[in-house]
């Protein structure tokens, strides 16, 4: 009886674990997904739903049998005889018998069985990647994204050790992109060889009157984003969760990515005079932090990883957001030498 108490451990084990998976997305215990606010966010919470129930049945059913055989036949002393059964007529497993007698030499014991629990996860798993596909091109796919002439917002992510460095254009310049078309594409970072310095120069796309800012992205409701992703020295993994978005930032590319977001969280506090989310500035505490939508890096990234983090911030309307661009830029004039 001692040795049946191991199953009873393992049976503990796999019901706490279907259990937490049940519970997770229930209210106020903080568990499930984060609060989707991505055009395209829907999609990957219904792939990641599929393949958690294709996945979680599969472990329930396999670790229940597990289970029970380890229950029912465990501290015997003689070895269980399996006879084998009579075959009459045609048999379900026949096809596999078919499909898999060249290979019987090599394969012991019930073949057929193998074979049919390796083809059915093949075809469940090839079922998954087809069905992932539109999604996954629609963000990722660089002839999905928006183009700089769709007037875009457009701001650069620098990552480095352990900061997000966030480079935006200034009010005049977005209004120049309205006016002039020819200029829209000329903040995407860029390398160029100087000639006369014999060098490589890097981020040929920055402005002098940009904005740059440390560990905040700000946007406004409904517009499309396009940001240029780059590390200053290691890899770094840009993940907005309420966005539903996760990019590596490699050394030496710039590489695009883009998002929506459909709510706002952010509005100007005529107390403080700051643009706020969830994070009251006056009492120094969390109003609602709900509406704190993190900006993590996902890849360990040395010593400090743990510090790498930032905040989004979503405006209700480009007027917002303007005002609030013009108030961070005289900040920026008036902090400057």
């Amino acid at each position: 009886m001692q040795s049946k108490w191991w199953s009873l451990l393992f049976g503990g084990v796999m019901l706490a674990a279907t259990l937490s998976v049940v519970i997770a997305p229930l209210p106020g215990l903080g568990w499930g997904l984060p609060k989707n606010v991505s055009s395209y966010g829907g999609e990957v919470d219904l792939l990641f739903h599929v393949i958690l129930f294709v996945t979680g049945f599969f472990f329930i059913l396999t670790e229940a049998i597990l289970v029970y055989f380890m229950f029912a036949f465990a501290g015997r002393a003689d070895a269980p005889v399996h006879p084998k059964p009579v075959e009459v007529g045609p048999q379900p497993g026949d096809f596999f018998k078919k499909v898999s007698k060249p290979l019987t030499p090599w394969i012991p014991d019930e073949h057929r069985l193998e074979m049919v629990w390796t083809i059915i996860p093949g075809i469940i798993l090839l079922i998954l990647a087809v069905a992932q596909i539109q999604t996954w091109l629609r963000i990722k796919d660089r002839n999905w994204m928006p183009k700089p002439g769709e007037l875009p917002l457009q701001m650069e992510v620098s990552a480095r050790q352990f900061e997000w460095r966030v480079r935006y254009p200034s009010t005049e310049h977005m209004q120049s992109w309205e006016t002039n078309p020819e200029t829209r594409d000329d903040f995407k970072p860029r390398r160029y060889f100087d000639k006369n310095s014999n060098t490589w120069i890097d981020n040929a796309g920055s402005q002098e009157d940009d904005l740059h800012l440390v560990n905040e992205v700000h946007t406004w409701k409904g517009v499309r984003v396009l940001v240029y992703l780059t590390t200053r020295d290691v890899i770094h993994s840009f993940y907005l969760p309420n966005l539903r978005l996760k990019q590596d930032a490699l050394p030496g590319k710039v590489i695009p990515v883009w998002f929506e977001a459909t709510e706002p969280n952010t509005k100007f506090n005529e107390d403080t005079g700051n643009w706020e989310d969830g994070y009251d500035f006056k009492k120094n505490t969390w109003k609602n932090r709900a509406q704190i939508w993190e900006l993590v890096c996902a890849e360990l990234c040395g010593w400090g990883h743990y510090k790498m983090q930032g905040r989004l911030y979503v405006h209700e309307t480009k007027e917002d957001f303007l005002e609030w661009l013009k108030h961070a830029e005289e900040e920026q004039r008036r902090s400057k030498p």
